[in-house]
């Protein structure tokens, strides 16, 4: 009777347990929100721009009213009860993307050591930097995107699918529809056969570019017509840096990653070579860096596999964790020293 009572009380602590643990998990998270989003005006190539938009909207500016994404919008309208300091609206972009992508990792990832894995992945990467303090609407469209498909992949509901798909879109028209094979996933192998073409392709993307560029949206179209100064073109850097995720296959094979990895790993290569395509435009890497901030949950579900699924020694997961973290932590701080 005593012992049964004692597994009770464990089990009844546990939910209080992993709450507690998910929120010690989430606070460095949040106090990286907090340092970037308290941000001197001067930091991020777009930051003043985004204190000139709240400016402008605080002045009821008829053409932001008029053109501005209905989600942008009313996340300025809502900063804009509270206060009309921008400093306010950059801390709400950083705290929000803190929020939806850990939520997002929590969701598909399970356990908290994986989650710790992930948490320190996101924090270094430079990609995940860069939609906090540079596309501040791109990330947090980027990060609605991913909370959404942790949603779906949750629930798998065909009409949660449905309701959620134009959500992104009401942040940053563009940088919604990007971002859609996140949430309209595939767990099979066809993003793959996607990718090394659009990646060869985009080696003749002065040959398409003409064509192309006749559908790009208006609000994207002086990206390819201006001189920025933006290396346009093929870049086998980006490349290379990108392919890193296939050579995760060779350790864990589609057939033994889980539905989670699968389905992540789908949406980054869709993306990637979407924004591979898309070379010809300056600033196309903001195009890439949605599927790069993916790299961090990808890594922490390939580790996940490899320990759950993929091999049965303890050698081997050691092994190839190891190699993957070691391998993942080098090139992304090569491409970080970089300015990737």
């Amino acid at each position: 009777m005593i012992i049964k009572r004692s597994r009770s009380a464990l089990q009844s602590r546990r939910p209080s347990l992993t709450g507690l643990l998910y929120g010690v998990l989430f606070s460095p998270v949040l106090i990286y929100a907090f340092y970037w989003g308290n941000r001197d005006f001067n930091v991020g190539s777009d930051t003043v721009t985004y204190v000139a938009l709240f400016r402008a909207y605080l002045l009821r500016s008829p053409g932001l009213l008029s053109t501005g994404d209905p989600g942008f919008l009313a996340l300025m309208g809502a900063v804009e009860t509270f206060t009309h300091n921008p400093s306010a609206l950059l801390l709400a972009f950083c705290v929000l993307i803190a929020l939806f992508f850990y939520v997002a990792g929590v969701l598909v990832i399970k356990k908290a050591q994986y989650i710790l894995l992930y948490v320190v992945l996101l924090l270094i990467s430079p990609y995940y930097l860069s939609i906090n303090i540079n596309i501040l609407r791109h990330g947090l469209t980027t990060a609605i995107a991913i909370f959404l498909m942790a949603l779906v992949l949750s629930y798998r509901n065909i009409l949660l699918k449905l309701a959620t798909f134009y959500v992104p879109t009401l942040f940053h028209s563009v940088g919604g529809l990007i971002v859609l094979p996140m949430i309209w996933g595939t767990k099979k192998m066809f993003p793959l056969v996607f990718w090394v073409p659009a990646a060869l392709i985009s080696a003749f993307s002065e040959l398409y570019a003409p064509l192309f560029s006749q559908f790009i949206p208006s609000d994207y179209g002086t990206y390819v017509t201006v001189n920025a100064g933006y290396r346009t073109g093929f870049r086998p850097d980006f490349i290379l840096f990108s392919a890193i995720p296939l050579l995760f296959t060779l350790i864990v094979p589609y057939g033994k990653m889980s539905v989670e990895t699968r389905w992540v790993l789908n949406a980054y290569l869709l993306m990637n070579g979407f924004g591979h395509l898309m070379n010809f435009v300056s600033y196309s890497d903001r195009f890439l860096t949605s599927s790069w901030t993916l790299l961090p949950l990808l890594v922490a579900l390939m580790v996940k596999d490899i320990n759950d699924r993929a091999f049965k020694k303890s050698q081997n997961k050691k092994f190839f964790s190891i190699i993957i973290i070691a391998g993942t932590l080098v090139v992304n701080s090569f491409f970080y020293l970089r300015g990737v």
